[in-house]
């Protein structure tokens, strides 16, 4: 799917991507593992990628799994691998005491059963795998 990005339509993203994983009937703690896990993914790109400018992202849902779901986002930003990036932060210290930038992605690496990526046709491709079992 198609989407325009930019911070004001980040909720409407959001809940496109909960709607399609409706059927796993999944609670509200999780679902809001989910949307933080989006947003995340998301401002990254409109921030770095996009330089704050609205551009387009796309996104696609995989739900062949009945224990997990695939996130695939794409973006015409620059070449950037977040697989490979290392993160400089402490995991030990408190939310207070981070400084900005690459709290975001570690977030998402705790969160998600695997991420994958790769440069094609000029998009990079983030694939999440988010695993549910642990919240049922």
């Amino acid at each position: 799917m198609k989407f325009d990005l930019n911070l004001e339509n980040l909720h409407v993203i959001q809940l496109w991507v909960l709607e399609k994983i409706k059927d796993y009937h999944l609670d509200s703690k999780f679902s809001k593992k989910i949307q933080l896990i989006v947003e995340e993914v998301l401002v990254n790109i409109f921030y770095h990628a996009y330089d704050k400018k609205q551009n387009t992202v796309y996104l696609e849902i995989e739900t062949s799994s009945s224990d997990s779901f695939k996130l695939i986002v794409k973006d015409k930003g620059p070449y950037f691998d977040p697989t490979s990036y290392k993160s400089k932060i402490d995991k030990n210290l408190l939310l207070e005491e981070k400084k900005e930038g690459g709290i975001g992605l570690l977030l998402v690496k705790e969160y998600a059963k695997e991420i994958k990526y790769n440069r094609d046709n000029n998009l990079n491709v983030l694939i999440l795998t988010i695993n549910l079992d642990p919240f049922r």
